[in-house]
């Protein structure tokens, strides 16, 4: 389906509260599960690092904030309540609360969130 220039390709898994403020050039691969109340920036893309590798696609937790043009590849968890800073690209996961950025990301510090 593309929508408003996002592409999610079927099969993705999408959890209630998805937040997407400026939806342009998202690409969600099939296998991708998104947890609920999570927000995504401009520009993200995640899938399968290589084209025959089924089954290796990112999840992100409840709450996770992703932001503008973060590439998240293969078989990765972000955590409940991460943050991906921008132009980040995640190959390994991410901890709860944990606030990543870079290439490849690399934790920087936490996220202290009322719940």
């Amino acid at each position: 389906m593309v929508l408003v220039s996002a592409d999610f390709v079927p099969g993705v898994n999408i959890g209630p509260g998805l937040l997407m403020p400026h939806p342009n050039g998202v690409v969600f691969g099939n296998g991708f599960v998104v947890g609920s109340n999570v927000t995504f920036g401009a520009g993200v893309t995640a899938g399968v690092r290589q084209p025959d590798d089924p089954g290796g696609f990112p999840v992100v937790g409840d709450g996770a904030i992703v932001l503008t043009h973060v590439v998240l590849a293969g078989p990765i968890r972000v955590g409940m309540h991460a943050q991906v800073g921008a132009n980040s690209v995640v190959l390994s996961d991410v901890a709860d609360y944990a606030v990543v950025v870079g290439s490849p990301a690399r934790q920087v510090g936490t996220r202290e969130v009322q719940l």
